[in-house]
This record gives C-alpha cells, structure tokens and sequence, in this order.
C-alpha cells in the first residue's frame, strides 16, 4: 500500500472517529424522543391563524416564546395563564404539536334549529353576559331573557371570537345548511305561490345544463341531470318488468291491504277452519270480487318445487270487501303435523296474486288449563341470608289447585369467583319435592348454609305435575354473594345520595369525592358515607375512592328527569314540564314557523286557548352532565278521525255451561252510531296466549306541515388534536439538546459519518449500514463486502438486517433505489457489532457515489441472479385429525452463513439469498429432513425428502420491476442468526404448541356420577416459567394418565377420589399438588401456588418426550404409547421414600418361565412403582402399611399379589384372553452389522457419462448426480 492510500485512510478514519466513537450503544436502546415536551406560548394573531388555516399550517415562527417544560413520562401538573399554547415533542424525524387554550370559561351551542345560539358558562357553571361574541364582523348580543347569546336565523360560518376578561379565545363554527335569509325568502316566492308554474319551465333546462357539466367534471350523474337519468333509466328497465309475471304478481300483492283472521290459532285433525277477511285497496275502496281459496306450506310468494299449492274452493263477498268461509282439515289434504300453513285469498284461477293471507298451526295439541307461578323475596343474595320461594299452581278460574305437586331445583350457572383456595360448587345446590298449598302460596325457604364459598349465579327451577299429567315449568336466576363490597349511589331530585355496602347492608366508609366539571376543574371533598350532596348541571364526573375500592359515575349517562307533557284539541293547547332536578332550561315555542314564546326558567306550565289547526314546535335546551341536552317536540292537531269506538257489553262472571248474550256498541269520533259497519266477532281461551292481529290504517294521510329547519351550528374540534410535522433538526437541537442524544446523532450524521460499536451475544464479528436523509431512512436494495453481494432487500425469505464479516478493512458497496455508493476501506472491530450511518448527501473523496436508474441494470441483473435462490414451499405441513400445522423452521446452510426459510403466503414462489453458487448448499428442515446439493441459476428449488425437484424460472421473477424507497430497515438491534437461534425459535414454537394445543384426547363433558376440576394458577411469581404442560394422575388408579396443554383450566369427567396435578414447566422443572380431592356431581375449584419446583431426570425425560411429539402426526395408539411411557417413568422415579419403608423385589415371569421385561409394577392404592428390567427382575420401596402388589402388561392378565416382606415376591403372569387392540415393541438391544454381497456394481460415473444429455465427469470429481425434471 503506497503513502497515498496510507493517507487516504487516515483522513477517512478520522472523519469518522469525530463523531463520538467512544460511545459504544445500541441505537435502538437509546432514547429515541426528546425527554421534555415544550410548552410555547403563541399570541392571539397566531392562534387565529390556526383556526383558519389549520394546525397543520404551524412552522417554525411559531416556536418563539418558551414557557415551560414536562418530562413526557409525567402528566403536566403546572398552572399556566390564561391563554394559547402548543405543546411540542419530538419522536424519531417526527415533530409533534398539539394546540391547548387556557380559559377559565366555556362556550356551548343551543341547538333550536333556527338560531345562533350560545352561552357561557365559568368555572362555577354560572352563565357570563358580558363577553365579546363575534363572528365574520358582526357582534352577536346577549339576550338577557334567554340568558344567551343569539343571531336571530342565522347563517354564519367561520371563526368565531369570544373576548372575556382580556383573554380572546377562537372557535371554528360550522352550519348544517347554507339557507341565507334570500335563498328562504325566494324559495317560499316561488314554490308557495303559483311563480312556480312560470318558474319551472325556465329552471329546469338551466339547472340541467349546469348539472350536465358538473357531471362531466366528476365523471358520474349529479343534481337535476343526476335525477333525470336515473327517471329514465329505472322507467326503461320498468317496461320489461311490466310483462314479466313475477313482478306482475307483486305488484298485485302490494295492491290490497286488510286482514285475515281464524276462530283460533291452532288446529287438530278434524278441525273445521272458519275465517273471516276484509280486503281494501291502498286507497280505502273495498275489493268485490270472486277471489280462489289457495292453501299452501310456504311462507314465499315465489314458485319453487316441492311446494303444496292447493286450490280448496271459491269465495264471493258477502259484503263489499268482506269475505268468509271454513273447511275441514281432512286426511284427503295431506297435510302434516306440527307445520304451519296458510291460506292465501287469490284473484281467480291464480296461485300466485295474492290479495290477502293469513296462517294457521296444524299440530295435535293439548291445551294447558293450568298455571304455575315463581316468586322469591330477592333477586339479588348475600352470605348470611336465606331466600324464600313462593310457588303458587292454579287452574283456569285463577283458584288454587288441590292436587298439584312440584319439583324445586337450585343448579349453579355462572361462577364469577370463589373466596378459598378449594370450593365445592355441587351441580344441584338444592332439591325440594312436595304438595302445593291447596289454600294459598307455597312458601320454601332455602338456607344459606347450602351455598359455596363463592360469588355466582344459580337458577331456580320449578316443575309442577297435576293429577291429569299436564306439567309446568318456571325458573329464575338470582345472584348469589360470598362476599360484595361496592359504593352505591341514587339520585333523588337535585341531590345524589352516595353509601356503601357489604353484602347488602350499609357500612360507614371515610371516602374521597370529586366533583369534575365541564372544564375538567375537580373539586374534592372528604366525607363518610353514607353521605348526600347537591349536584350542579355543569358536573360531568363525580368519583369516589377510599383505598382499593372506587366508583365513577358519569352525570350526562344518567337520567335527568326532565319531561315535557303536551295535550291538544280543538280548544286548547297545554305544555307542562316536570323538572325535579330543577334544571334551567331554554325553551322556544312556534306556531308553525313563528316563534311566540321564548324563555329560560326552571319551570314551564303554559296554555293556550283556540290554538287553530296549525302545527307547534316546541324546542328544549339545557346543561346536564356538563354537555348541553336539545330535545324538540312536534304539538300537531289531530284531524277528524276515522277510527271507530267499539264497545263490548258483557257480564263480568260467566259460569261453565251457561249462555249470555254479548252486545257490541260501534259508535264514531263524536259518539254516534256507526251504521253499516262489518263486525268480526270471536272468543278464544286464553290458554292459546293469542294475539289479534294488527288492523290497517285505511283513511288517507294528511301532510302535515311542520316548522321549517333554518340551520344548526357546531364547533370544529381543533383543540388537543395531535399534528405532525417533519422534523427540523437543526433548529430542535438547540431547543431539545438533541444533538446530545445518541440516537439522534445516528439519524442525522450531517457532514460526517457515524459510527458505533457495542458488543454481541455470541462474540461474531458483523456489522449494518444504514442510508438517511433528513433524518428518513432510504432502503438499500444490495450491500456488496469486498465486491460479493451479502443481502438482498427484496427476498421473501430475510434474515435479521446484520451480517458476518471478518475483524479488519474491507471495501463496502451500497446500491440505493437511484444511487450506488462505494466506501473504499473501512475498519471492523474483532467480536463486535459495527453500525454505522451516512447522509445520502454526504459528499467525501473517500466515498465513490455514482448515479443509477430505479431498476437494475441488465449487467446488475446478470451478475446477481446465479446468487438468487428461488424455492417452492411444500415441505413442512403436518395433518392432525384435519388440522393443518406449517413446521415452517427450515433453512439452507452454507459455510458459516445461515438463511431461513420462512415462505410467504398465497405465492407460487419464494426467494432466499445470497447464494454462493460454488459451494455445497445444505437444505435442513427441522424435525425432518435435510439434503445437500449445489445451486444453479434460474432453477427453483422443491424439496421433498430424498428428492429435489427443480424447476426453471424466468429472470423477471427474480427482480423488482421498479426499485422504490419503501418500507427502509430502520432497527440496528438485530443480530447474526444462527442455527441455535432458529433451534430457539423452533423450541419457541414447539412450546407454543405445547400451551394450546391439546394433542391428547381428553373429555370435553362430565357424565352424571363424575365431577369437574378448575384449577387456576397463581403466577404472580415465577413469572419466567411457564406451564407447557399438566399430567393428571389418580392415586388409587394404576392406569390413570391425562396429559393436557399448559393453558388448561378445565379437567372434566373425572372419577370420585384423590388425584395429583404435575405442572411441567418450559425450563424441565415441574411442581406438584398432591392429594387433591376431587368429588362427584359439581365443579371443583382450586387455586394453587407454585411451590418447590424440581428438575430431575422424570421432568427432563417427560419433557423431552412430548417436545419430540408435539408436531408429529397424532393417533390413538401414540397417545396412549407416551402416555404409558409418562406413567412408567413417573413410577419409576418416584418410588417411597419414607422412614418405614420395606424393599420389596422379585421376578416376573410367563407361563412358560420366560422372564417379562418392562412389566409395570404399582404399589396399589398409591402412585409408587416401578417396572422390570431385562431379565424381568424389580426392587421397589413399599410403605410398612402397602398390602398390595399390582402386575400389568401388554397382552397379560392384570395380577394383584399380596406382599411378603420377609420373602421374595415373584409374579408370574398369564396371557389374556381378550384381543389385543394394540402391541408395543421395545428394542431391547439392536446390533448392526455390515455383510458383503459378491455382486459386482458397475460405476455409475462412467455408466452416465456423455451418455445422458448434459453429464460429464471430470476425473476425480465428486460422484453427486443430480438431474433436473421439468
């Protein structure tokens, strides 16, 4: 190297030492927000400008008047002057603002659809009159009578300024409609006077010429040209529609209107079918003609097949418009029981123009003649009180049944959560049969004792049973607390009333309450509860706390009681309103659209006398919860009314078997007879639960005209809303200091070149670069060392943005979307990490920048696709039981480089790299397979085990067309991967798997006889494990396994006994909970904590076990084979170890006196045991007390042998006589040898070569063939 290189070097280290080298951090460890949000003052002129333009319009002018600062971890907690400010932060290249006003007064919109209206409200929720209101100009005045600021009619819009006490505070008022005084006044000139005959004939072709050009503007039809073409349009598809017999028959349908009634709902076989019809046309004109009785099963008018359509006769109207017949429900109709049916009145000989229908239910019913009543004192429960049940049966006549019997069940629904660490929830709390009291009601009362030590919800079941069979049922759910404790509250008209309870009875409790306003001012006050306050219209929240126990109460959600009663007739007009909370309200009231009465007041009590027949409007406004309530009300005179009186004069008893006579009285709205009228007159039982149906409004609707809209006004939300900006680092770091923050030294390196070093988990050398400007990061699309590519951005397949390099100098190439830049020598530190960043603007003698087009140049393209891997991804999937799992852990290795294989969805291909096409390539898919071979160019590779397919790929799919500055890798806190780091992650992934998926067959009920177990773990300690797994043992079961995933709860249909719990947890350890006593009928519930973990070689084996198995195809026979072997190994382990104990051994041996290994050996009654070793010997510690040996095996009798002490203990066992659902073959011992076969091989080199189209071997090349398929 010459001294001009030396010195060339030199300089270029020493740019880059400048910017700090002796800071050695992770960028992306560092801070990467400014550590204070600015508070800035800004003038009045200033916020104007905002509510005019928008924030976004902010720039660095604004920045002037510094006032105060907060870390961004806290809450600002100063108090500033009144006034406008902005809060200012910074985050990455980001700039954020917000605006903030400070004002001790509050400004809210009345909304009477008509005017400009406002008040003002300070901090004590009193109304301001003397602020300065204006808005484009014009000052809007006080109305002292309405307490507000109003512009009569208004249609403002813009900024609004409001001027109190100094302060000028702005708002941006939008309208609903644009409806000045001119456009109403013309309107009404035009369209309510006869101008519009002459007005029509000239607007329209005007108005569809403007619209015809907007239309063309925006490319679709709009305003009057908009209408036109869709008039046409929809007319020309109507004529079409007109002939076809499928709308034909709608618009028949839709033509009549009336109803159909039955003598009842339900009919049996046999049942004459009586009903009634009146039919009118839309306009009121009764229908008189012969129409066809059709009975169909469906519901639809459309045709389909299947369906009965049955012509069963013909009708003529007794009267206009009325119509009645029956028929009886024969066998000859084939009709089908419990289905619905309907008969449809249609124009003749036509099955599907229906005028009118109704339906009917044709089923063998019973009708009930009794009824049964559920009462019960409360419906909510506390410890320490019992519930008292009132049942009550009785018949038709509402008397007490004398016979009835009833069966009382109290059945758990919802636990919401238990007080002990084990509590018994039985499935049925309580059960209860008896006699009814023939005299009154019959009262049951439940005691508390019967209730867990739990807070849920039970269900109250009732079924009664009469001599005669007929059977009732009621139920009713009711909250049951173990213990409850919560702060109540009630609003008793202007105060609220606060208390606190335990379990329902009322406790002292010294509290804190705050009373926020609209401004969000709090008021706090010390009080004990029970306690009551007055409550003010401007408070929004009202919060109480005392300790662990708080309670928010949201005014505005609340009810705030104020109702407005209104009466009108021809006479008079009444409006009362009923305010106990003794709000002020507005109110404005209109003759249609003239305003006669006006006010603010807390009470309205207001009568008009011969109001006329126009309309009124009444409109409301007032403050509830600190949000203004508009509620409007339309008075309109009722017309004349058709409607008919009927009136039904019967006795009040009627006997069975007696006969009255039933007079009905039809008068009109002014009480005279009404003569011609048809009646429809019928009685049912009401055991049918019937309903009538409902009848059609025939008279025609009159258009009401009601007060006109004018406009309504709100404010545009600009306050506190969050802008952002680019950052503009050179004036921010002076105000932040951010040039003394490492991570904004990184994305703005300015004029030199930043560099930073820090340490690696596993000690190997790499290094990432990074492009920025202006603080944005730029993509780079190839990094080359030395020349040779070393990462490729747009792969499906990436490995983490950091890559191995040797300690040293080395020649560093960046291609950018438009630029390549080259760094002729640069320095990396041995078993570090190298991250540096330059300004893409960054000009130096020592950088080579050289300009390119945004898409890789043939040249590019040719050099960089032999290092382009293309893969299909087709290896990795795993069926259990039609569920799919993608084992997607897979990567290809080269030398010391790893790429992972990480497939995209929902594409044909994927692309890894760089490749080194030179080197051998070995492919590993974890828990499979793995093959080594070479890569070529333009192949994509398919891997399958002991296979590799190849399959050509045209270049363009290995580049992108265009190279564009999307998604830039930005984080500097990757490292290399390694095959231990893809193992980590597969074990990861494994684990995951462990935790969800149950591999296991486990019930998912519990069958009567049996209980359930809910187990909840408490992890507040030891967060760092994890529960991957619980195997689930019975102690006096030998052949008891459950293994379930790590988030099981619940353990369901488990034997009455004595079980034990194994947590396997994801570092090989494991914790017990022995002994736990699970009873039958009812849920069990337990809460543990972990105690006193172990690692031994029981929890590595078991672990190891199911981690080897988690993934792989699932059956019967290999649950239950590594089940087995968890059982095994467990016995094994865990044998007695007690004071008392005695060692007991033997053999065990077939019939024949062959020994019998892995025989299963258990203590019985315990979980001790063991198995046999090769020769079929055992040795085994048994308490002093244990009586009993238990012998299993494959294909052998289960032998139980009592315990000798004092002598050896052999067992031999007999073959069982069942067949064997399943065999388990244990290699014992396998020894593996080589014999040589005399058969000559012939060598396939020489076989192949110049043989097959593209092999030759080169003497002394490697023997690998591969040949690729299409």
């Amino acid at each position: 190297m010459n001294s001009k290189n030396l010195l060339s070097i030199s300089l270029f280290l020493l740019i880059f030492s400048y910017n700090n080298l002796l800071f050695a951090q992770n960028p992306d460890s560092c801070r990467q927000k400014s550590y204070y949000t600015y508070i800035f003052k800004i003038s009045n002129s200033e916020a104007e400008k905002i509510y005019k333009k928008g924030i976004n319009k902010i720039d660095s002018s604004f920045f002037h008047t510094l006032t105060d600062s907060f870390r961004n971890e806290n809450i600002y907690n100063g108090n500033l002057p009144n006034g406008h400010y902005l809060k200012v932060f910074t985050d990455k290249d980001k700039l954020y603002f917000s605006l903030t006003e400070i004002q001790d007064f509050d400004i809210k919109i009345l909304d009477n659809s008509t005017d400009l209206l406002f008040q003002i409200y300070d901090n004590s929720g009193n109304i301001i009159n003397d602020a300065v209101i204006k808005i484009k100009g014009k000052t809007i005045k006080f109305d002292n009578k309405l307490k507000a600021y109003k512009d009569k009619k208004s249609n403002k819009k813009g900024i609004l300024t409001v001027k109190y006490k100094g302060l000028e505070t702005f708002y941006y008022l939008n309208r609903q409609y644009n409806n000045p005084t001119i456009k109403r006044i013309s309107r009404k000139l035009i369209w309510d006077t006869p101008i519009h005959y002459l007005y029509r004939p000239i607007q329209y072709p005007f108005a569809l010429t403007v619209s015809s050009i907007r239309s063309l503007l925006k490319f679709r039809p709009v305003g009057t040209f908009g209408r036109t073409y869709y008039f046409f349009r929809n007319f020309y598809w109507r004529i079409p529609n007109r002939i076809n017999n499928l709308v034909n028959k709608f618009d028949y349908n839709n033509r009549y209107q009336g109803y159909l009634v039955f003598n009842k709902p339900r009919f049996k076989p046999g049942d004459t079918v009586k009903f009634k019809a009146f039919i009118v046309n839309k306009k009121g004109k009764a229908l008189n003609k012969e129409l066809s009785i059709v009975l169909t099963n469906h519901h639809s008018y459309y045709q389909y097949s299947g369906n009965m359509k049955k012509n069963i006769g013909y009708l003529k109207p007794y009267d206009k418009g009325a119509y009645t017949s029956e028929f009886i429900l024969n066998d000859s109709l084939n009709l089908k029981l419990d289905k619905s049916y309907r008969v449809n009145l249609n124009k003749k000989n036509e099955k599907y123009k229906t005028a009118i229908s109704g339906s009917f239910k044709y089923e063998d019913y019973e009708l009930k003649s009794n009824t049964l009543k559920l009462e019960t004192d409360k419906k909510i429960q506390y410890k320490g009180d019992n519930i008292t049940i009132s049942l009550k049966g009785t018949d038709e006549n509402n008397l007490n049944l004398q016979d009835a019997r009833y069966d009382l069940i109290l059945k758990p629904e919802y636990v919401k959560n238990f007080v002990s660490d084990y509590v018994y929830v039985s499935d049925t709390l309580f059960r209860k049969k008896g006699s009814f009291n023939p005299s009154g009601k019959t009262e049951i009362i439940i005691p508390d004792s019967i209730f867990p030590a739990a807070n849920f919800d039970y269900k109250i079941k009732v079924i009664m049973h009469t001599s005669d069979n007929e059977r009732s049922e009621k139920s009713k759910n009711i909250s049951y607390y173990y213990k409850k404790e919560e702060i109540k509250y009630k609003l008793i008209e202007d105060s609220i009333k606060i208390w606190f309870e335990i379990n329902g009875i009322r406790n002292n409790l010294n509290a804190e309450i705050k009373f926020v306003n609209q401004l969000n001012n709090d008021n706090s006050i010390k009080a004990e509860l029970p306690a009551s306050f007055k409550i003010k219209s401007d408070y929004r929240i009202i919060t109480i706390k005392s300790f662990d126990i708080y309670k928010r109460i949201s005014l505005f959600n609340e009810n705030s009681a104020l109702k407005c009663y209104t009466f009108r007739n021809k006479d008079s007009l009444l409006i009362n309103i009923e305010n106990p909370r003794k709000l002020k309200f507005n109110y404005f009231l209109y003759k249609h659209n003239k305003e006669i009465l006006s006010g603010y007041t807390d009470s309205l009590n207001y009568k008009i006398k011969h109001p006329g027949r126009k309309s009124y409007f009444l409109s409301l406004q007032y403050l509830w919860g600190g949000k203004i309530v508009n509620t409007n009300y339309n008075i309109n005179f009722k017309n004349k009314s058709h409607k008919l009186n009927v009136k039904l004069i019967q006795p009040r008893l009627v006997y069975p078997g007696q006969k009255n006579k039933i007079m009905i009285s039809v008068t009109d709205e002014n009480g005279k007879p009404a003569k011609n009228t048809d009646l429809t007159a019928y009685s049912l039982t009401k055991k049918f639960h019937y309903k009538s149906p409902s009848l059609p409004v025939i008279e025609k609707k009159k258009k009401v005209k009601t007060k006109e809209l004018i406009n309504s006004f709100n404010f545009k939300n600009i306050r506190n809303q969050q802008s952002v900006q680019k950052l503009n680092y050179l004036q921010w770091k002076k105000i932040a200091g951010l040039d003394s923050m490492e991570y904004y030294n990184f994305i703005y390196p300015e004029n030199n070149i930043y560099i930073t070093t820090f340490e690696t988990p596993r000690k190997k050398t790499q290094f990432a670069p990074y492009m920025l400007k202006n603080g944005s990061f730029q993509k780079i699309y190839v990094i080359y060392v030395d020349n040779n590519p070393i990462y490729f951005s747009w792969m499906t397949t990436q490995n983490p943005y950091s890559f191995k390099i040797d300690s040293g100098y080395h020649r560093i190439k960046l291609r950018l979307t438009d630029t390549l830049l080259v760094i002729d020598s640069l320095y990396f530190k041995d078993k570090q990490k190298t991250v540096f960043s330059l300004n893409k603007d960054f000009k130096n003698k020592s950088i080579n920048t050289w300009n390119e087009k945004n898409k890789f140049s043939d040249y590019e393209q040719d050099y960089l696709k032999k290092q382009i891997f293309p893969y299909r991804y087709s290896f990795g999937r795993i069926n259990n039981y039609n569920k799919t799992f993608n084992n997607s852990f897979s990567y290809i290795e080269q030398g010391k480089n790893i790429i992972p294989l990480r497939p995209e969805l929902f594409r044909s291909y994927n692309l890894a790299g760089p490749v080194n096409p030179f080197e051998k390539i070995h492919f590993k898919l974890l828990n499979g397979f793995d093959l080594d071979f070479y890569h070529e160019a333009n192949f994509q590779y398919d891997f399958m085990p002991k296979i590799l397919k190849m399959r050509s790929i045209k270049t363009e799919k290995l580049f992108p067309l265009f190279l564009q500055n999307n998604n830039p890798i930005s984080q500097t806190s990757d490292f290399i991967l390694t095959k231990e780091d893809i193992e980590k992650q597969y074990l990861d992934f494994k684990n995951v798997k462990r935790k969800t998926y149950n591999r296991y067959d486990n019930p998912d009920v519990t069958v009567k006889g049996n209980g359930t177990m809910i187990c909840f773990v408490n992890r507040k300690k030891n967060q760092n494990k994890a529960i991957l797994n619980t195997v689930l043992l019975k102690l006096n079961n030998e052949k008891f396994v459950r293994v379930y995933p790590g988030n099981n709860k619940t353990y369901y249909n488990l034997e009455k006994g004595y079980y034990k719990l194994i947590f396997l947890m994801n570092d090989s350890s494991y914790f017990e909970k022995d002994s736990i006593l699970i009873k039958p009928n009812g849920d069990n519930y337990f809460r543990l904590t972990p105690q006193n973990f172990h690692k031994d070689s029981f929890s590595i084996y078991v672990n190891n076990l199911i981690d080897s198995t988690v993934i792989k195809v699932n059956t019967i026979y290999s649950q239950d084979y590594e089940k087995q072997k968890i059982l095994d190994k467990y016995r094994s382990e865990h044998q007695y170890t007690g004071g008392d104990a005695n060692e007991i051994s033997g053999y065990v041996l077939d019939e024949t006196g062959e020994s019998l290994p892995g025989v299963s050996i258990l203590i019985k009654g315990t979980t001790y045991g063991t198995m046999t070793l090769a020769d079929g010997y055992y040795s085994i510690f048994a308490p002093s007390d244990a009586k009993t040996l238990v012998f299993s095996y494959i294909g052998m009798e289960t032998q139980e042998q009592i315990i000798n002490p004092d002598h050896i203990n052999d067992a031999i066992l007999m073959p069982s006589s069942e067949c064997l659902e399943e065999v388990v073959v244990t290699a014992l011992g396998i020894s593996k040898g080589n014999k040589s076969i005399g058969y000559s091989v012939s060598n396939v080199n020489n076989a192949l070569n110049a043989k097959v189209a593209g092999v030759n071997f080169a003497p002394g090349a490697l023997p690998n063939v591969i040949l690729r398929g299409a």
